[in-house]
């Protein structure tokens, strides 16, 4: 039997770089295990602000680059088999830009009241990307479709071989020699009146368009159930085949004090407890789900963010509904 639990992970953090207000956001999806996303969400986004040397775009550019390979790195010291793709996003909150970094087909977009929309992150699956493609075959990949024990009845998407990953970028997986750790890395000047930021799992994007992602986003009358959302339409259309998990951040116009805080769960119970206390079956949607609300206060370099206040400049919901499935 084939077992698929939860893999998916989330994670975010508050940091003053060089003077600069900074949020960090995190979304990992786990494949071979969930020792490779659960190492990312406890320990990339701190690695990352230790690596900073201010909040600049070169500075974050070279510390989410130095970051994904030390974290790589490390991951293989823990496991030879597991391996996630992984996105980050970085808002500098005074200068009011973005920088993103991404492996693998976990994708971010910024979704934007005038204007077209922005993707974040690049799609490293092999048999979409020619590009990719390429690069794996250049670092010793031989890319093929599964086959069983015979060699024969290839079917399914391409894979890099050894170890059949359908990705060209991930990090861990040391069973994929080829495998590259190098983040995809883009900066982005948020408008000035500024904009929606969406980080969701292959579970989302392969449900759901971007142009569906934005209209949700955009739409939204309450901004704080926003993710969990974007999670159901995507279940809704697809069928829970995968873990699937969204953030959505709402960046305020430029000028605002930056919304900086504790991130909390919500003090009233959870309507989904009583669903992770059961045994998951496939119908289950156990789900995790968190409000982050970033209130407005003003912090020295390093100290922890508290929950004492409220602003606008920054909103910010998680959810993530993880299937657990078994197949013959």
């Amino acid at each position: 039997m084939q077992k698929l639990k939860g893999e998916d992970t989330l994670a975010h953090k508050q940091a003053v770089a060089g003077g600069d207000p900074l949020m960090l956001f995190c979304l990992a999806d786990g494949h071979g295990g969930p020792v490779a996303a659960e190492w990312v969400a406890t320990q990339l986004l701190d690695l990352i602000v230790a690596n900073l040397k201010n909040g600049s775009e070169d500075s974050l550019r070279q510390a989410l680059r130095l970051s994904f390979v030390e974290a790589h790195e490390s991951i293989k010291k823990v496991t030879l088999t597991a391996g996630c793709t992984c996105s980050v996003v970085a808002v500098n909150v005074l200068a009011h830009f973005v920088v993103s970094a991404n492996v693998g087909d976990s994708l971010a977009l910024l979704t934007v009241s005038h204007g077209d929309d922005v993707a974040l992150t690049g799609d490293h699956r092999i048999a979409s990307n020619d590009a990719e493609r390429a690069s794996v075959e250049r670092r010793g990949a031989v890319v093929a479709r599964a086959a069983n024990k015979e060699g024969t009845g290839a079917k399914g998407p391409l894979r890099g071989w050894p170890g059949g990953l359908m990705m060209s970028r991930a990090l861990g997986d040391g069973d994929c020699p080829w495998i590259s750790p190098e983040p995809e890395i883009q900066v982005v000047q948020l408008p000035a009146d500024g904009g929606v930021i969406v980080m969701a799992s292959d579970g989302v994007w392969d449900a759901l368009d971007a142009e569906d992602v934005s209209c949700i986003a955009r739409s939204a009358l309450n901004r704080q159930s926003v993710a969990k959302q974007l999670v159901a339409e995507a279940v809704k259309k697809r069928g829970l085949r995968d873990d699937t998990s969204a953030i959505v951040a709402y960046v305020g116009p430029r000028g605002h004090s930056p919304g900086i805080g504790h991130s909390a769960q919500p003090k009233a119970k959870s309507p989904f407890a009583k669903l992770r206390a059961r045994r998951k079956t496939p119908e289950d949607l156990s789900a995790q789900f968190a409000l982050f609300h970033l209130p407005e206060v003003k912090l020295a370099e390093g100290e922890p963010g508290r929950d004492d206040g409220s602003s606008d400049s920054l909103d910010v919901s998680h959810h993530s509904t993880k299937a657990s499935t078994e197949a013959a």
